[in-house]
């Protein structure tokens, strides 16, 4: 079916950042984008027209780090809702068993509701284990799923979940599929559990700890490479983004491949000038976790001290090396996404405290690395990301005009969200 969104502020988030008017789309693709005399004169006597009345729009957002079953499981568990799987048999390869079904599918209904009224349409969702992908397969089958859900499967508790399902699983089938490897090198460093060089403010030796001994990690980045499946690494601490990079480089030098692979280091909030030189020769981005520096300033202070803290997510070195840069958040945490683009351009916390000042960066490049950069590192950076002719419709309207210097960010709500070219959500 063709369609017509014309009479709009179209932010196409484009290689130049160019603006619109409308956008003519057929079924769920966009066939041009310009203004609303160029465009119109395009329709037919089965074009559908749609009036957007000036709003605001910008393409639809990812979440590019979120552990949705988790989320369900611990919303059930304050609920004292949750009975946990009983019989599991890990003998089962295809994973057929999911006790509670209806109740995790009730919470999970919730949830994607939640996440499409923030605009968010393609989400990540990190360290799949077993028992996670056979809840996954089961929704994907019962076509419950509105939102596109990438699955990226525990390296070292489950990589025979990639090994039985990669190929049924390579493409989307009916809103999920399989992106990858997930590991995690370290834990959080609000958690103390961040592996660090100089220990954490307050403690007198304690510098956290690695959850992988390098040898282990060098063999799965070995075999995510010749399996040549993209492996997301988190490492929170900043021992932990030398352990990385020591263990990556040492692998790459002997493939020729690491191109295709598009390495992400997740969490890496401490990262150092010495690192992103190090970092850019690998290739690798960078996606940085937000949250902890808009709603948990002060504890993150108390944390690691004032000098890291100041020193934490350093976008203008990031980019100074050319290393591709991403942000993500939890949206449990920061239910408004302008929160996020409010952060980092001003970088002040919901405290009001200044997390790295000299830090700033404009509201182009935020949308730019927010939208195009996570397109870009989901390996659907050809479909996804900004409004041109070839890619999908994916789009969000807003109440308010975002480069419009006069207005406040915060206040901006979402109205509608259109995913391929389909109304799927409108603001009562």
């Amino acid at each position: 079916m063709q369609q017509i969104f014309y009479n709009a502020n179209v932010l196409t988030i484009n290689s130049a950042f160019e603006s619109a008017e409308a956008i003519l789309t057929n079924d769920e693709t966009i066939v041009f984008v310009g203004s609303n005399e160029e465009v119109l004169k395009m329709k037919t006597n089965e074009t559908t027209l749609v009036d957007l009345k000036g709003k605001t729009i910008i393409p639809s957002l990812f979440c590019t780090e979120i552990k949705i079953y988790e989320t369900i499981e611990q919303r059930l568990k304050n609920a004292n809702l949750v009975n946990f799987i009983e019989n599991y048999d890990k003998n089962d390869e295809n994973y057929e068993k999911f006790d509670n079904f209806e109740v995790y599918k009730n919470e999970f209904l919730n949830i994607q509701d939640e996440l499409i009224k923030m605009g968010i349409t393609t989400v990540q969702e990190l360290g799949i284990n077993q028992i996670q992908f056979a809840f996954w397969k089961k929704l994907s089958e019962t076509n419950l799923i509105k939102i596109d859900i990438i699955g990226y499967v525990d390296l070292l508790q489950a990589k025979d979940v990639m090994d039985n399902n990669c190929r049924s699983y390579r493409k989307y089938k009916n809103h999920f599929r399989l992106g990858g490897y997930y590991l995690a090198l370290d834990g959080k460093l609000l958690a103390k559990k961040a592996w660090l060089k100089k220990p954490y403010k307050f403690e007198h030796r304690y510098v956290g700890y690695s959850s992988v001994l390098s040898e282990q990690f060098e063999l799965l980045v070995k075999t995510a490479l010749e399996e040549k499946h993209q492996l997301i690494v988190e490492a929170n601490g900043d021992r932990a983004i030398e352990q990385y990079i020591e263990i990556v480089k040492s692998v790459f030098e002997k493939n020729k491949d690491e191109d295709k692979f598009k390495p992400v280091i997740f969490n890496s909030n401490l990262v150092t000038r010495k690192h992103l030189k190090e970092l850019s020769k690998l290739g690798v981005s960078i996606n940085f976790d937000i949250t902890p520096l808009i709603s948990q300033s002060v504890n993150l202070k108390k944390t690691i001290g004032l000098l890291r803290f100041k020193k934490l997510v350093q976008t203008k070195l990031v980019k100074k090396y050319n290393i591709d840069m991403l942000f993500h958040f939890n949206y449990e945490n920061i239910k408004n996404f302008f929160n996020v683009i409010k952060f980092l351009i001003e970088r002040i916390s919901n405290d009001n405290i200044f997390v790295g000042k000299s830090q700033k960066i404009d509201i182009v490049h935020a949308l730019n690395y927010l939208i195009n950069n996570s397109a870009e590192y989901c390996f659907e950076g050809t479909k996804k990301g900004s409004l041109e002719s070839g890619k999908l419709c994916n789009f969000i309207v807003l109440s308010n005009n975002i480069l419009d210097a006069k207005i406040n960010l915060t206040d901006t709500e979402i109205e509608k969200v259109y995913q391929n070219s389909k109304l799927i959500y409108e603001k009562k």
